[in-house]
């Protein structure tokens, strides 16, 4: 009578993870896709980010490209 009860037990438990494994999979999947949205998100911002210091240092360079221009042609 216990192990015919355990058996059963085990087979509601079995029954019941056949039946949260797709929702656990589509919460899974859901989780995940909002993680790789977030760091898609957050990739895209740090890709900003670095699309701007790049752009600022291109135009330091710029500058100072222009003051050895000015400087060159002062002195010589």
């Amino acid at each position: 009578m216990n192990i015919n009860n355990a058996n059963n037990h085990d087979n509601i438990t079995t029954a019941i993870h056949i039946i949260l494994q797709p929702l656990q999979y589509f919460f899974y999947y859901y989780y995940y896709h909002y993680y790789y949205y977030y760091y898609y998100y957050y990739y895209y911002y740090y890709y900003y980010y670095y699309y701007y210091y790049y752009y600022y240092y291109y135009y330091y360079y710029y500058y100072y490209y222009y003051y050895y221009y000015y400087y060159y042609y002062y002195y010589y």
